[in-house]
């Protein structure tokens, strides 16, 4: 799959990197883990606005809930070399893979529901695919691309402007 490449402008960058460098690195990435969750949460906004419109009002199921932005974790933070954020849906799978748990259980290639919960607010939203990129009978109503495109530059506008209060914020505990 090919991705997608945005033009974003960065001003004022060199002031934060140098007052980032002044604490140490355990800080300096919790500091940037923050910030970059608050501009990962503007292209998350973005998607839920561009995908009410396709939203079935009258289904239980509903994407806009099951949109979600997280970390992507140590693993994936060490082969890409910096920080990641990841903004996507929930409710993806729709059946048991084949792992060792569930060839001894009986369940490889048998479906079944993620229905509405804590852990999964909008329900069984698999869906979402056929939504953004289409199928041979429905054409494409991208969300997450439109989003992450016109959502790029407030992005980053927005961890310019937070990330100094979160450098702030941890230089005040070390003093």
């Amino acid at each position: 799959m090919a991705s997608d490449v945005f033009d974003v402008k960065v001003e004022g960058i060199e002031k934060i990197v140098k007052r980032l460098k002044s604490l140490d690195s355990k800080k300096a990435k919790s500091a940037m883990r923050s910030s970059v969750r608050v501009g990962a949460n503007e292209i998350k906004k973005l998607a839920v606005q561009f995908v009410r419109p396709s939203d079935n009002p009258a289904t239980y199921e509903n994407i806009a809930k099951n949109i979600i932005a997280k970390t992507g974790g140590a693993r994936s933070e060490k082969k890409n070399g910096g920080l990641v954020m990841r903004i996507g849906v929930m409710g993806g799978a729709k059946r048991y893979v084949q792992n060792k748990g569930n060839v001894r259980k009986h369940r490889v290639g048998k479906k079944y529901k993620t229905l509405g919960s804590e852990f999964n607010p909008g329900g069984d939203t698999y869906y979402w695919r056929f939504v953004e990129f289409g199928t041979s009978k429905n054409y494409a109503r991208p969300f997450m691309r439109n989003a992450a495109a016109q959502g790029a530059q407030p992005a980053i506008n927005a961890i310019t402007r937070d990330l100094p209060k979160k450098i702030d914020r941890e230089l005040a505990k070390v003093n």
